[in-house]
Protein backbone atom coordinates (compact mmCIF):
# COMPACT_ATOMS: atom_id res chain seq x y z
CA UNK A 1 0.00 0.00 0.00
CA UNK A 2 1.24 3.55 -0.67
CA UNK A 3 2.48 5.40 2.38
CA UNK A 4 2.84 8.87 0.83
CA UNK A 5 -0.12 10.17 -1.12
CA UNK A 6 -0.25 13.62 -2.73
CA UNK A 7 -2.32 15.16 -5.48
CA UNK A 8 0.09 13.92 -8.13
CA UNK A 9 1.76 10.79 -6.74
CA UNK A 10 1.42 7.68 -4.58
CA UNK A 11 4.64 6.08 -3.27
CA UNK A 12 5.36 3.20 -0.85
CA UNK A 13 8.47 4.87 0.61
CA UNK A 14 8.03 3.77 4.26
CA UNK A 15 8.65 0.10 5.04
CA UNK A 16 8.99 -2.27 8.00
CA UNK A 17 11.35 -5.23 7.74
CA UNK A 18 11.42 -8.34 9.90
CA UNK A 19 13.41 -11.57 10.04
CA UNK A 20 10.67 -13.53 11.82
CA UNK A 21 7.36 -13.56 9.95
CA UNK A 22 5.87 -16.19 12.26
CA UNK A 23 5.24 -13.67 15.05
CA UNK A 24 3.58 -11.12 12.73
CA UNK A 25 -0.20 -11.17 13.12
CA UNK A 26 -1.14 -8.24 10.88
CA UNK A 27 0.21 -5.10 9.22
CA UNK A 28 -1.11 -2.11 7.36
CA UNK A 29 -1.09 1.65 6.82
CA UNK A 30 -2.89 4.25 8.92
CA UNK A 31 -3.71 7.60 7.36
CA UNK A 32 -2.41 10.73 9.04
CA UNK A 33 -3.69 14.25 8.46
CA UNK A 34 -0.73 15.86 10.21
CA UNK A 35 1.84 14.74 7.65
CA UNK A 36 1.98 13.51 4.05
CA UNK A 37 3.68 10.35 5.34
CA UNK A 38 1.15 7.82 6.57
CA UNK A 39 1.85 5.67 9.60
CA UNK A 40 2.76 2.04 8.94
CA UNK A 41 2.23 -0.51 11.67
CA UNK A 42 3.01 -4.11 12.51
CA UNK A 43 1.31 -6.26 15.14
CA UNK A 44 3.47 -8.93 16.74
CA UNK A 45 2.36 -11.87 18.82
CA UNK A 46 4.52 -11.15 21.85
CA UNK A 47 3.95 -11.67 25.54
CA UNK A 48 4.85 -8.23 26.78
CA UNK A 49 4.30 -7.48 30.47
CA UNK A 50 1.77 -4.79 31.13
CA UNK A 51 3.30 -1.46 32.05
CA UNK A 52 3.09 -0.75 35.75
CA UNK A 53 1.01 2.18 36.88
CA UNK A 54 2.82 5.15 38.34
CA UNK A 55 1.94 6.17 41.89
CA UNK A 56 2.87 9.12 44.07
CA UNK A 57 2.50 9.61 47.82
CA UNK A 58 0.61 12.65 49.10
CA UNK A 59 -0.71 13.75 52.46
CA UNK A 60 -4.41 14.11 53.11
CA UNK A 61 -5.36 17.17 55.17
CA UNK A 62 -9.08 16.37 55.11
CA UNK A 63 -9.24 15.78 58.88
CA UNK A 64 -6.29 17.95 59.90
CA UNK A 65 -6.94 20.22 62.89
CA UNK A 66 -4.06 22.57 63.83
CA UNK A 67 -5.24 23.00 67.43
CA UNK A 68 -5.57 19.25 68.00
CA UNK A 69 -2.21 18.62 66.33
CA UNK A 70 -0.51 21.15 68.62
CA UNK A 71 -2.23 19.62 71.65
CA UNK A 72 -0.94 16.12 70.83
CA UNK A 73 2.50 17.46 69.97
CA UNK A 74 2.93 18.89 73.47
CA UNK A 75 2.59 15.35 74.90
CA UNK A 76 5.53 13.99 72.90
CA UNK A 77 8.66 13.24 75.02
CA UNK A 78 11.08 15.26 72.89
CA UNK A 79 13.58 15.20 75.79
CA UNK A 80 14.53 11.73 74.54
CA UNK A 81 16.55 13.48 71.83
CA UNK A 82 19.20 14.41 74.43
CA UNK A 83 19.75 10.77 75.36
CA UNK A 84 22.02 10.58 72.30
CA UNK A 85 25.35 12.36 71.83
CA UNK A 86 25.63 12.15 68.05
CA UNK A 87 23.82 14.97 66.23
CA UNK A 88 22.65 12.64 63.45
CA UNK A 89 21.04 10.30 66.00
CA UNK A 90 19.35 13.26 67.65
CA UNK A 91 17.87 14.38 64.32
CA UNK A 92 16.64 10.85 63.57
CA UNK A 93 14.95 10.53 66.96
CA UNK A 94 13.32 13.94 66.64
CA UNK A 95 12.00 13.10 63.16
CA UNK A 96 10.56 9.80 64.37
CA UNK A 97 8.78 11.43 67.33
CA UNK A 98 7.45 14.30 65.23
CA UNK A 99 6.29 12.20 62.28
CA UNK A 100 4.56 9.66 64.52
CA UNK A 101 2.18 12.40 65.65
CA UNK A 102 1.93 14.15 62.29
CA UNK A 103 1.10 10.94 60.45
CA UNK A 104 -1.94 10.45 62.68
CA UNK A 105 -3.32 13.89 61.78
CA UNK A 106 -2.40 13.91 58.08
CA UNK A 107 -2.39 10.44 56.58
CA UNK A 108 -0.13 9.57 53.63
CA UNK A 109 -2.03 8.23 50.61
CA UNK A 110 -0.78 6.62 47.42
CA UNK A 111 -2.60 7.81 44.31
CA UNK A 112 -2.25 6.81 40.69
CA UNK A 113 -0.88 9.55 38.46
CA UNK A 114 -2.84 10.50 35.37
CA UNK A 115 -1.67 12.20 32.21
CA UNK A 116 -2.79 15.81 32.11
CA UNK A 117 -4.64 16.93 28.98
CA UNK A 118 -3.28 19.75 26.87
CA UNK A 119 -4.48 22.85 28.76
CA UNK A 120 -4.98 25.10 25.72
CA UNK A 121 -6.60 22.68 23.23
CA UNK A 122 -10.26 23.69 23.51
CA UNK A 123 -13.30 21.72 22.29
CA UNK A 124 -13.46 24.07 19.31
CA UNK A 125 -9.89 23.16 18.31
CA UNK A 126 -10.68 19.45 18.73
CA UNK A 127 -13.66 19.86 16.42
CA UNK A 128 -11.43 21.66 13.91
CA UNK A 129 -8.98 18.74 14.07
CA UNK A 130 -11.83 16.33 13.42
CA UNK A 131 -12.90 18.32 10.34
CA UNK A 132 -9.29 18.35 9.11
CA UNK A 133 -9.04 14.56 9.50
CA UNK A 134 -12.30 13.98 7.65
CA UNK A 135 -11.16 16.19 4.76
CA UNK A 136 -7.88 14.28 4.61
CA UNK A 137 -9.66 10.93 4.42
CA UNK A 138 -11.87 12.20 1.60
CA UNK A 139 -8.88 13.64 -0.28
CA UNK A 140 -6.96 10.37 -0.08
CA UNK A 141 -10.02 8.41 -1.17
CA UNK A 142 -11.00 10.55 -4.17
CA UNK A 143 -7.69 12.30 -5.01
CA UNK A 144 -9.77 15.33 -5.98
CA UNK A 145 -8.66 18.95 -5.56
CA UNK A 146 -12.09 19.76 -4.18
CA UNK A 147 -11.09 17.67 -1.16
CA UNK A 148 -7.34 18.41 -1.08
CA UNK A 149 -7.85 22.18 -0.90
CA UNK A 150 -10.19 22.08 2.14
CA UNK A 151 -7.77 19.69 3.87
CA UNK A 152 -4.85 22.09 3.36
CA UNK A 153 -6.97 24.98 4.59
CA UNK A 154 -8.07 23.22 7.79
CA UNK A 155 -4.53 21.90 8.37
CA UNK A 156 -3.19 25.46 8.47
CA UNK A 157 -6.17 26.60 10.54
CA UNK A 158 -5.45 23.98 13.21
CA UNK A 159 -1.82 25.09 13.46
CA UNK A 160 -2.84 28.76 13.66
CA UNK A 161 -5.50 28.18 16.31
CA UNK A 162 -3.15 26.07 18.46
CA UNK A 163 -0.43 28.74 18.34
CA UNK A 164 -2.96 31.45 19.23
CA UNK A 165 -4.47 29.40 22.07
CA UNK A 166 -1.01 28.62 23.47
CA UNK A 167 -0.05 32.30 23.40
CA UNK A 168 -3.25 33.29 25.24
CA UNK A 169 -2.73 30.50 27.79
CA UNK A 170 0.87 31.51 28.52
CA UNK A 171 -0.12 35.17 28.86
CA UNK A 172 -2.89 34.26 31.32
CA UNK A 173 -0.41 32.18 33.35
CA UNK A 174 1.90 35.18 33.62
CA UNK A 175 -0.96 37.48 34.67
CA UNK A 176 -2.30 35.00 37.24
CA UNK A 177 1.17 34.60 38.78
CA UNK A 178 0.66 38.02 40.44
CA UNK A 179 4.34 38.88 40.34
CA UNK A 180 5.60 35.57 41.76
CA UNK A 181 9.01 35.28 40.09
CA UNK A 182 9.24 31.52 40.59
CA UNK A 183 5.97 30.95 38.76
CA UNK A 184 6.87 33.41 35.99
CA UNK A 185 10.20 31.74 35.25
CA UNK A 186 8.60 28.28 35.26
CA UNK A 187 6.18 29.47 32.58
CA UNK A 188 9.00 31.03 30.56
CA UNK A 189 11.13 27.89 30.89
CA UNK A 190 8.30 25.76 29.44
CA UNK A 191 8.18 28.10 26.43
CA UNK A 192 11.89 27.85 25.67
CA UNK A 193 13.00 25.16 23.20
CA UNK A 194 14.34 22.03 24.88
CA UNK A 195 16.39 20.68 21.98
CA UNK A 196 20.01 21.73 22.31
CA UNK A 197 22.11 22.40 19.25
CA UNK A 198 24.36 19.54 18.15
CA UNK A 199 27.92 19.59 19.34
CA UNK A 200 30.56 20.39 16.72
CA UNK A 201 32.58 17.58 15.19
CA UNK A 202 36.31 17.81 15.76
CA UNK A 203 39.47 15.76 15.45
CA UNK A 204 41.98 17.55 17.59
CA UNK A 205 44.05 17.39 20.75
CA UNK A 206 42.55 16.84 24.18
CA UNK A 207 43.29 20.46 25.11
CA UNK A 208 41.36 21.83 22.14
CA UNK A 209 38.52 19.39 22.83
CA UNK A 210 38.32 20.63 26.42
CA UNK A 211 38.30 24.25 25.25
CA UNK A 212 35.47 23.56 22.81
CA UNK A 213 33.40 21.86 25.51
CA UNK A 214 34.15 24.69 27.93
CA UNK A 215 33.07 27.31 25.38
CA UNK A 216 29.88 25.40 24.59
CA UNK A 217 28.72 24.89 28.20
CA UNK A 218 29.76 28.37 29.35
CA UNK A 219 27.51 29.89 26.67
CA UNK A 220 24.37 27.94 27.67
CA UNK A 221 23.29 30.46 30.32
CA UNK A 222 23.78 33.53 28.12
CA UNK A 223 21.95 31.91 25.20
CA UNK A 224 18.95 31.02 27.37
CA UNK A 225 18.92 34.56 28.75
CA UNK A 226 18.84 35.98 25.21
CA UNK A 227 15.99 33.63 24.28
CA UNK A 228 14.09 34.65 27.40
CA UNK A 229 14.58 38.34 26.55
CA UNK A 230 13.35 37.77 23.01
CA UNK A 231 10.34 35.83 24.28
CA UNK A 232 9.52 38.65 26.70
CA UNK A 233 9.69 41.19 23.86
CA UNK A 234 7.50 39.07 21.60
CA UNK A 235 4.85 38.69 24.32
CA UNK A 236 5.18 42.28 25.60
CA UNK A 237 6.13 41.10 29.07
CA UNK A 238 7.77 43.43 31.57
CA UNK A 239 10.47 41.76 33.65
CA UNK A 240 12.00 43.15 36.81
CA UNK A 241 15.43 44.56 36.00
CA UNK A 242 16.65 43.60 39.48
CA UNK A 243 16.40 39.95 38.44
CA UNK A 244 19.46 40.42 36.23
CA UNK A 245 21.67 41.87 38.98
CA UNK A 246 24.33 39.49 40.21
CA UNK A 247 24.46 38.84 43.92
CA UNK A 248 27.57 39.29 45.99
CA UNK A 249 29.31 35.96 46.33
CA UNK A 250 31.40 35.28 49.38
CA UNK A 251 35.05 34.53 48.94
CA UNK A 252 35.75 30.77 48.61
CA UNK A 253 38.51 31.06 51.15
CA UNK A 254 36.13 32.04 53.94
CA UNK A 255 35.93 29.35 56.60
CA UNK A 256 32.47 27.97 57.38
CA UNK A 257 31.64 27.52 61.03
CA UNK A 258 28.44 26.60 62.87
CA UNK A 259 27.10 29.40 65.01
CA UNK A 260 24.85 28.82 68.04
CA UNK A 261 21.28 30.08 67.63
CA UNK A 262 18.66 30.84 70.24
CA UNK A 263 15.12 29.43 70.37
CA UNK A 264 13.79 32.80 69.22
CA UNK A 265 16.05 32.70 66.15
CA UNK A 266 14.77 29.24 65.21
CA UNK A 267 11.14 30.24 65.76
CA UNK A 268 11.63 33.36 63.64
CA UNK A 269 13.04 31.28 60.77
CA UNK A 270 10.13 28.82 60.95
CA UNK A 271 7.49 31.56 60.98
CA UNK A 272 9.06 33.16 57.91
CA UNK A 273 9.38 30.01 55.83
CA UNK A 274 7.76 30.50 52.38
CA UNK A 275 4.58 28.47 52.03
CA UNK A 276 5.23 27.70 48.33
CA UNK A 277 8.36 25.62 48.94
CA UNK A 278 8.26 21.86 48.41
CA UNK A 279 8.26 19.68 51.56
CA UNK A 280 11.19 17.43 52.37
CA UNK A 281 11.49 13.66 52.57
CA UNK A 282 9.00 13.46 55.44
CA UNK A 283 6.45 15.47 53.44
CA UNK A 284 6.13 18.10 56.15
CA UNK A 285 5.21 21.46 54.56
CA UNK A 286 6.18 24.80 56.03
CA UNK A 287 2.70 25.56 57.38
CA UNK A 288 2.80 22.40 59.52
CA UNK A 289 6.09 23.50 61.09
CA UNK A 290 4.49 26.88 61.79
CA UNK A 291 1.44 25.20 63.34
CA UNK A 292 3.73 23.13 65.56
CA UNK A 293 5.14 26.22 67.28
CA UNK A 294 3.73 26.92 70.71
CA UNK A 295 1.33 29.84 70.97
CA UNK A 296 3.80 31.58 73.23
CA UNK A 297 6.41 31.72 70.48
CA UNK A 298 3.90 33.09 68.01
CA UNK A 299 3.07 35.88 70.41
CA UNK A 300 6.70 37.00 70.46
CA UNK A 301 6.53 37.99 66.78
CA UNK A 302 2.94 39.22 66.61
Amino acid sequence: MPTRITESSQSPIDVIMTTNKEIVTSSGVLTSSKSDHNLIYLLLDLKVPRAKSSYVSIRSYKNYNPAKFLEDLQLVPFHMVYFFDDISDQVDVYNILFLDVFNEHALIRRIKTKAKPNPFVSPEIKQLMKTRDNCHKSAMKTNDKLHWNPYKFFKHEVKREICLAERIYVKSQIINSKGNTNTIWKVIDRCLPKKSSSLPQFNDSYENMANIFNKYFSSVGSLRALKADQLAKDQNWTLDSNAYETSNVSSPCEQFEFQPKSDIDVANVILNLPSNKAPGFGKVPARILQDSLLEGWKGVFS
